[in-house]
């Protein structure tokens, strides 16, 4: 009896070790599934990281142009504001130029208005 209840203990002890052997196999091989998860995962994580990388290098090299393209602008407005300035000074200049003109027009008319007058002082001088 002893040796047949050992022999039950044995190869129940035989089938506990190849379930464990089993567990054992199915754990590495899920360790092993879940190993080349986190590659994969770690080659998409490092994929971003260079996109990501790129993006803010883009967002430089755009930040860079915008400040350039401010300052050309600030630089044409500068310039608008000279010419502006040099614009307004000659339409004044040029008002002053018309008034003058409205001025000889007004001497001119009336010196012709006084013309006859002369012209009757002329002969009256040949006359004497």
């Amino acid at each position: 009896k002893e040796i047949q209840r050992l022999t039950t203990l044995l190869s129940t002890d035989k089938e506990s070790i190849a379930d464990r052997e089993d567990l054992i196999h199915a754990i590495q091989k899920d360790v092993e599934v879940n190993c080349e998860k986190l590659k994969q995962a770690q080659a998409t994580v490092d994929e971003k990281d260079a996109l990501i990388s790129n993006l803010r290098i883009s967002i430089q090299q755009l930040q860079t142009e915008k400040a350039q393209k401010e300052n050309e602008v600030l630089t044409l407005q500068e310039k608008e504001q000279i010419v502006i300035k040099q614009l307004t000074s000659k339409v004044a200049k040029l008002e002053q130029i018309k008034e003058k003109e409205c001025d000889v027009k007004k001497l001119t008319s009336e010196v012709a208005k006084l013309e006859p007058y002369n012209m009757k002082e002329a002969f009256m001088v040949q006359d004497k």
